[in-house]
């Protein structure tokens, strides 16, 4: 995308995003705010504003932060890996058993 089409993106996000929450404010603020369809909506809608915040306007994280914190994990002795039973019957269809 150009800088002018990734500027017209971010805006409507944002636009969405605040569309969101007005939304959500405006039926915290009603008279049957009390109720669980409404808190349901309310929460529903602050949780679309923050989704739509991470998956579009944050920045990305750097791409080898999970290696990065689990290379110490790795390397500590005392903290094997130990595959698991299922595991191994995910890949070799021989273990697995008859009612699976």
């Amino acid at each position: 995308m150009t800088p002018r089409e990734q500027a017209a993106f971010a805006a409507g996000i944002q636009a969405a995003r605040q569309a969101a929450m007005t939304a959500a404010v405006t039926i915290e603020v009603r008279d049957d705010a009390r109720e669980l369809r409404q808190q349901a909506a309310a929460a529903a809608l602050h949780g679309l504003a923050a989704g739509l915040k991470v998956a579009f306007l944050d920045p990305p994280p750097a791409p080898d932060a999970v290696p990065a914190i689990m290379a110490p994990i790795e390397a500590d002795p005392a903290h094997p890996f130990v595959p698991s039973p299922a595991l191994a019957m995910l890949d070799d269809p021989a273990a697995r058993p008859e009612s699976y």
